[in-house]
């Protein structure tokens, strides 16, 4: 998969969301791996999911922290390319706690910030024992990078190789640009083009 990314929503509607995302709903149903996807989540959450090149933005503080001042907001990033991985909470416009696998630091490595919620110490320790069964530093597996994914499906009901329930999906695009109609863009002729 690459580049994979969420960001979860409580509390608010998928109308929100996706409004305060700045994407709109296309409505037609759509799969994870189509892109840019929305979901409604049990117990109140509403999920955006963005795989690849989309998923840029979907752990940088400076987008997430103005999306949490109406509600506390749930991120996870991850890259199976590299095997790094976060989930991060935000609520009130700032960082509540987040936690990082780098296993350029070492395949155990964790990164803890803030005081992350009870479900995350018996998943650590669960998989740091997992990852010691199969060898540590020499299996040819990395399970603590699964850790943000987890903790995400056991906070807000999401991740997204979990083997069956998958809500149902619709497609997000983003907005059309508001702008001057083509045939104006098209007279603007070289200074135009090279100051655009």
């Amino acid at each position: 998969m690459g580049a994979v990314a969420w960001v979860a929503f409580n509390g608010r509607s998928r109308a929100e969301a996706i409004e305060a995302l700045g994407y709109v709903d296309t409505g037609a149903e759509a799969e994870v791996d189509d892109g840019l996807v929305c979901a409604e989540l049990p117990g109140g959450w509403v999920t955006v999911v963005a795989i690849g090149k989309q998923a840029g933005d979907f752990s940088r503080a400076e987008f997430l922290a103005p999306l949490s001042r109406e509600g506390p907001v749930l991120a996870v990033d991850y890259s199976t390319t590299v095997m790094w991985s976060i989930i991060q909470a935000y609520a009130g416009g700032g960082l509540a706690w987040s936690v990082e696998h780098d296993p350029e630091e070492g395949i155990d490595h964790l990164a803890v910030v803030g005081e992350p919620p009870p479900q995350y110490i018996p998943l650590r320790d669960r998989l740091l024992a997992e990852q010691e069964a199969e060898g540590g530093e020499d299996a040819g597996v990395d399970l603590i990078f699964d850790l943000p994914a987890l903790l995400s499906e056991a906070l807000c009901g999401y991740q997204p190789e979990q083997a069956d329930d998958q809500p149902a999906f619709t497609a997000l695009r983003r907005p059309a640009r508001v702008g001057a109609p083509a045939s104006a863009r098209k007279r603007r002729g070289l200074l135009g083009f090279l100051f655009r």
